[in-house]
């Protein structure tokens, strides 16, 4: 199962829900592309450093963040409503298979991204995480843009063909 930025987090939603669910129909594996998992991102200085020169709209500042996650969770719903995955005890994170991330270089989401690697392999779940040089948020939207875009679209693909197979054995 696999999903890129807020569908990252719905398809992590989405295989937690069947490994609780039909563990016997678990997802073999998990794909995450610059996902958001967490309503507050944690402070990272250097990362600030690569996005500063970034356009705004390719911007993912602490506010757009918080304002996305107030659409998606509802007025009043921030406990007992829906479910913020990076919010989420160790012992429900458990339960996700093994987890291929790819993060966006200059991308605020990084920090979202690199540290929900942090809190799956703290709950015993493998995980190969990677930073796609030289890269902004949505770049897989985008192979088109440039010569040097294709590339970066082309090595995304080929890892995470790559990662799936030695994870699955094939």
């Amino acid at each position: 199962v696999g999903g890129a930025s807020a569908g990252a987090h719905l398809a992590t939603l989405a295989t937690l829900a069947q490994a609780e669910r039909a563990p016997g129909r678990a997802a073999a594996a998990l794909l995450l592309e610059y996902p958001t998992m967490h309503r507050t991102q944690r402070v990272d200085p250097q990362l600030a450093d690569a996005v500063a020169a970034l356009p705004e709209a390719r911007r993912f500042r602490a506010d757009r963040i918080a304002e996305m996650y107030s659409f998606y969770l509802g007025n009043g719903l921030t406990d007992g409503g829906a479910l913020v995955v990076g919010e989420l005890p160790a012992d429900r994170l458990a339960l996700l298979p093994p987890t291929i991330i790819v993060n966006a270089d200059a991308d605020e989401l990084r920090a979202s991204g690199e540290e929900f690697a942090d809190q799956l392999r703290a709950a015993g779940v493998p995980v190969t995480e990677r930073i796609e040089t030289g890269t902004v948020h949505g770049y897989l939207n985008r192979p088109d843009e440039s010569a040097s875009a294709r590339e970066q679209s082309a090595a995304t693909m080929a890892h995470f063909v790559s990662e799936l197979r030695r994870t699955l054995s094939l």
